[in-house]
C-alpha cells in the first residue's frame, strides 16, 4: 500500500492499513470465493472490523471500514485478499490526491506506500531463501549487497 502524499502516511494510518491487511488474511474469511460467496467475504471485511482489544461483556466493538477510515482520518485504502497465491478480490475505498491535484476516487491501481506491511513480506522471503540454502541468517549481510 502506498500513499501518494507522504503527509497522509502517519503511523496511526499505517497501523490501520496493517490491521486491515491482517484481517484480510484471517481464517475467518476462508471458504469458497465464487459468486455470491465472494461478495459475502467482501461484505465481512467492509462491515466486520473489530477493535484491537475486545472486552468480554462490552458490546461487539464492530465498525465498518468507512467508519474506521473516518475515525483514523485515513483518506483512502486498498485491500486485496490473496488465497492460495492468487488474488481472490481487490477493492479500493476513499479519495486520494497527488500534490496539487484535486481528490479522486481510489482504485485498485492506486499506488500506496507499503510501509510496515513490507516487513513481514520481506521476512517471509528471507526465510524461504534460508530454506533453499541461498541465505544464511548468521552470515554478514555485506556479502549479499
Amino acid at each position: 500500500m502506498h500513499f501518494r502524499n507522504m503527509q497522509q502516511a502517519t503511523p496511526l494510518r499505517v497501523a490501520l492499513m496493517t490491521a486491515v491487511f491482517g484481517l484480510c488474511s484471517a481464517p475467518a474469511l476462508a471458504g469458497d470465493a465464487s459468486g455470491g460467496l465472494q461478495e459475502d467475504r467482501v461484505a465481512r471485511v467492509e462491515s466486520g472490523l473489530s477493535t484491537p482489544v475486545v472486552i468480554r461483556g462490552a458490546g461487539g466493538g464492530k465498525m465498518d471500514l468507512r467508519e474506521r477510515m473516518a475515525f483514523h482520518k485515513v483518506p483512502a485504502v486498498s485491500i486485496a485478499l490473496i488465497e492460495n497465491g492468487r488474488v481472490e478480490w481487490a477493492r479500493a475505498y476513499g479519495m486520494v490526491s497527488a500534490d496539487g491535484e484535486p481528490p479522486r476516487p481510489a482504485t485498485v491501481d492506486t499506488l500506496f506506500q507499503a510501509a510496515s506491511v513490507s516487513k513481514p513480506v520481506s521476512a517471509l522471503g528471507a526465510m524461504q531463501l534460508v530454506q533453499q540454502g541461498t541465505l544464511a541468517l548468521d552470515a554478514p549481510a555485506n556479502g549479499h549487497l
